[in-house]
């Protein structure tokens, strides 16, 4: 018998000691049979040792001519030894003898028992779990085996990838830390220690922690506690007269940006400052106005410039009216925001008008660094601060209400509506943080427009030093774009080098090994299917989810859809803004079917492990993401519910440039709808760009009738610079192609009209759509 072995049931027990599973529960409780169980508990699975068994019958069990070793002569008689009279106090001296020495053996068997359970079944575990998204399950495994083998070398190697450490410190010492995951409720607090609390182990996530002490004001904010980094955490808990109301307080340091574009700027060192916990509400807005903020000049100290002249204060002040012509955000009525949205954040303000209030209120406009320091790293934190932000809603919300909270403790900082910043910008004004009606990735880019400007999604919120401490002045220095290429002088290649970089994106077709990994109605107009087939490459599977009408009779026009750059920070397509927002029921409820492909690097297949930077890298994204859309058409081929006949692209951002490429290629797509692309400077970076997917070589090759959306003030993509070449490159014919300005940014989100256009657009290609009959299997 292989003493290694396990025996893991009762069963298996029995049938080693050659006795019944009765008999063998009987040892146990009775006499000690060395069985165990994987927690402890009574009704937990058990588990055995064949060596220590036998050592155990060699203790226990006598049989007439010897010991009973062999498990081949089990089947014997035996008897247990007859004990003689003895004095009965040398019998209990002696018991209490033999039930310590037995006390001492069983622990010791336990023991043993413990640690060779650590080694041979739960750091295996750990490893498999390691390869799954239970990160709880490996962390609380993990710290349960470290307890019982805390210096064993494989279980160290582990823990880099799995455990985190935070230190805390406070000024006042001595206030008690809290921490939960991110994403719990209230009732999840655990209380982590008393500050200084020194490299205490948490699982790795995302964690919200708070800080308390009496007499001081309590601090709050997140972090993500990364498995391997060792985290730090100063914090102050001011008394209640040196915080201003409704702020919080933000520990300065030196920062660089890592927005998109704006990687050139000179790093800043911030002083410590105030900044709102929250947007400035109506309610607080309204103050300003009753105290007579629009006829009082001294608020207003920037000079009004429209149009790149100078506007006296009184003939610009005039245009700063609501709906009803009395003064007030252009959102207000009869000098009044509307009903029960008291605390609300207030929308439709110009810049100038939140420069006016900042000032009435003794604050200031945050400037473009330290807003981006108090909102904390895009790339690091939007994992858990986006998707729990007012992103693709239907309005803003009242202040606070989603449970977006930053690293410093501020609220809202994405979504609900984006906010000025001081900075100029190419005569425009800095936005941030995005809006409820935008995509979620806009939280870690800026906008900027004119600063008369006053969209219903612009709001802010304020920013106050701390005395004694000074605005560092280049940190409201006015910000320069790098200007694009020369796009203008830049040709297409010939057809010649086109079809060799064609055949770089071919594939050999193969079995798709389809699955309907679950189907189910999403809601009364709309039945989804979560797909799964082989990618090109044989490595992985692809999901697909197809989001099908439920009223009408297919086959169905259908669109295939790509992502904005929020696909590569979120864990799930239902997170993703237009699912979320069920936006997609917009193409469901006519009639229409919407797929929406998981490309590789995106919700449930992102990865850790990325692409170089380089050329190479470059043309290798292309060619998956290509070979991963083409695949899915092949399997739409094999659906007979989906018109390949009546087949559109919709791709957003990324998504949108990125159709250039998929267009030109797979002749499958009979339209195409480009929203917010264009010649992303980016791309065209000596130190990655490819020619094998550059879209100056793939636009001409482009046939099909063309929508492309873009705003105006998309500081991304200039109008003329970027988006007006693009669009000049097209193949399709003039008549077929259309190119939209919306006085908008990067996000096109004046969500009615993209809408109404973008159907237009089917419709007029596709043909419209049939009234909707009745759902499909009703009868």
């Amino acid at each position: 018998m292989d003493q290694r072995k396990i025996l893991e049931s009762w069963k298996e027990i029995a049938a080693y000691l050659n006795r019944n599973v009765r008999t063998c529960q009987m040892w146990e409780r009775d006499l000690g049979l060395p069985v165990h169980r994987l927690d402890g508990s009574p009704k937990a699975r058990v588990f055995a040792y064949p060596d220590e068994l036998d050592r155990w019958l060699d203790k226990k069990l006598h049989e007439r001519d010897g010991r009973a070793t062999d498990p081949k002569r089990r089947s014997g008689g035996s008897v247990l030894p007859i004990l003689p009279r003895w004095d009965k106090a040398l019998i209990a001296g002696l018991s209490a003898v033999s039930i310590a020495a037995v006390a001492t053996s069983v622990w010791l068997i336990d023991r043993q028992a413990k640690v060779r359970w650590a080694n041979d079944v739960a750091i295996p575990q750990i490893e498999r779990l390691l390869r799954t998204p239970d990160r709880k399950g490996t962390f609380d495994l993990f710290i349960k085996v470290e307890k019982l083998v805390p210096r064993g070398p494989r279980l160290a190697s582990l823990r880099p990838l799995i455990v985190s450490s935070i230190s805390f410190t406070t000024e006042p010492r001595a206030s008690e830390i809290w921490l939960k995951d991110y994403a719990d409720g209230e009732d999840a607090w655990e209380r982590l220690g008393r500050a200084p609390v020194a490299r205490a182990t948490v699982c790795q996530g995302y964690k919200r922690w708070k800080a308390e002490k009496n007499g001081r004001i309590a601090a709050e904010g997140a972090f993500h506690a990364r498995a391997g980094y060792d985290i730090e955490i100063d914090v102050a808990l001011d008394e209640p007269d040196t915080t201003p109301a409704g702020m919080v307080f933000i520990r300065g340091g030196r920062h660089m940006t890592q927005t998109p574009d704006l990687t050139h700027l000179p790093a800043v060192d911030l002083e410590d400052y105030f900044l709102d916990r929250y947007e400035v509400t109506n309610r607080q807005f309204k103050e300003f106005v009753d105290a007579g903020g629009y006829v009082k000049p001294k608020y207003w100290t920037h000079e009004f410039v429209k149009d790149g002249r100078i506007v006296p204060w009184a003939e610009g002040i005039k245009d700063l009216v609501d709906g009803t012509r009395r003064r007030g955000p252009a959102t207000w009525r009869l000098g009044d925001y509307p009903d029960g949205q008291a605390d609300h954040p207030v929308s439709g303000v110009s810049w100038y008008e939140a420069a006016a209030y900042a000032e009435f209120a003794g604050k200031t406009l945050p400037s473009f660094y330290h807003w981006e320091w108090a909102s904390g790293n895009y790339h690091e934190d939007s994992g858990y601060i986006v998707k729990a932000s007012n992103f693709g809603g239907q309005g803003p919300a009242p202040v606070g209400s989603f449970k977006g909270l930053g690293p410093f403790g501020t609220y809202d900082m994405a979504g609900n509506v984006k906010e000025w910043c001081a900075n100029d910008i190419g005569g425009n004004r800095l936005l941030r943080g995005g809006a409820w009606n935008e995509y979620q990735y806009l939280f870690a880019h800026i906008d900027k427009f004119p600063p008369f400007m006053r969209a219903d999604n612009f709001g802010f919120r304020c920013m106050k030093d701390v005395p004694g401490r000074g605005w560092p002045r280049e940190a409201f220095a006015p910000l320069v774009l790098i200007p694009p290429p020369d796009f203008a002088s830049r040709r297409p290649c010939s057809d010649e080098v086109f079809e060799v970089y064609g055949r770089l994106y071919e594939y050999s077709p193969s079995d798709l090994a389809a699955r309907i990994e679950s189907a189910e109605d999403w809601s009364e107009r709309t039945r989804v299917e979560k797909v799964s087939i082989d990618d090109a490459y044989g490595e992985e599977r692809v999901t697909v989810y197809l989001f099908l009408p439920r009223r009408g009779s297919p086959p169905y026009q259908t669109i295939v859809y790509f992502p904005g750059d929020s696909a590569w920070d979120l864990d799930s397509v239902f997170d993703y803004g237009t699912v979320k927002s069920r936006e997609i029921e917009l193409y469901t409820g006519g009639g229409r079917a919407f797929v929406f492909p998981v490309f590789k690097g995106t919700f449930e297949r992102r990865t850790t492990s990325t692409l170089p930077e380089t050329p190479e890298g470059a043309r290798e994204e292309m060619i998956r993401w290509y070979r991963d859309i083409a695949r899915c058409l092949d399997y739409l081929e094999t659906r007979p519910e989906f018109a390949m006949d009546t087949l559109a692209y919709q791709g957003l951002s990324g998504g949108g440039y990125r159709g250039i490429v998929f267009a030109a290629l797979d002749k499958r797509f009979k339209a195409a709808i480009l929203m917010s692309g264009g010649l992303f400077p980016s791309l065209y970076d000596p130190a990655r760009y490819a020619a094998e997917c550059d879209l100056i070589n793939f636009a001409p090759r482009v046939r099909i009738p063309v929508l492309m959306q873009n705003g105006r003030y998309d500081y991304m993509l200039p109008w003329e610079a970027t988006i007006v070449p693009l669009f000049d490159l097209l193949g399709t014919p003039p008549q077929d192609k259309r190119l939209i300005p919306y006085e908008s940014g990067h996000s096109v989100w004046f969500l009615n009209e993209y809408r109404r256009d973008i159907f237009d657009f089917l419709d007029e290609y596709f043909g419209p759509l049939k009234r909707a009959g009745r759902d499909r299997g009703d009868g």
